[in-house]
């Protein structure tokens, strides 16, 4: 019985553990300014991104071909994303805390992009070499 309960308590730390370390990754490649190359492509005039563009960058992403390395699909980003916009609008008191996180998800989208259009490029300027 002991040996049950101490399983379970080391497996929801460390769920618990993956999920912060998840999140603080997703938050440390928000970081990232956001190019003007992504916000032409994506038809964004702002210079700062919001919430409302984080499904116009993960459609981009959707289209452009993974000519170098893997695409992914990004279940868990877009599940995070879709709880926390219910949960902002159900609850009025974290609405402001689900915008932020919203907008770090849009941030780390673009950041994606970037690097997933700069591998492409890349490629590109690679076959022409030969």
């Amino acid at each position: 019985m002991i040996a049950a309960i101490l399983l379970s308590v080391s497996v929801v730390a460390f769920g618990q553990f993956a999920i912060y370390y998840w999140r603080a990754t997703i938050a440390n490649a928000s970081m990232a300014p956001v190019s003007d190359r992504v916000r032409a492509t994506a038809g964004i005039s702002r210079r700062r991104l919001n919430s409302r563009d984080f499904r116009v960058i993960i459609s981009l992403h959707e289209l452009t071909p993974a000519l170098k390395g893997s695409s992914g699909t990004f279940i868990a980003l877009r599940c995070y994303f879709f709880v926390v916009e219910k949960l902002g609008r159900m609850t009025p008191n974290v609405a402001e805390w689900a915008e932020g996180e919203m907008t770090m998800c849009s941030n780390y989208m673009a950041a994606v992009l970037e690097r997933h259009l700069a591998n492409n490029v890349e490629c590109a300027a690679g076959l022409r070499s030969m």
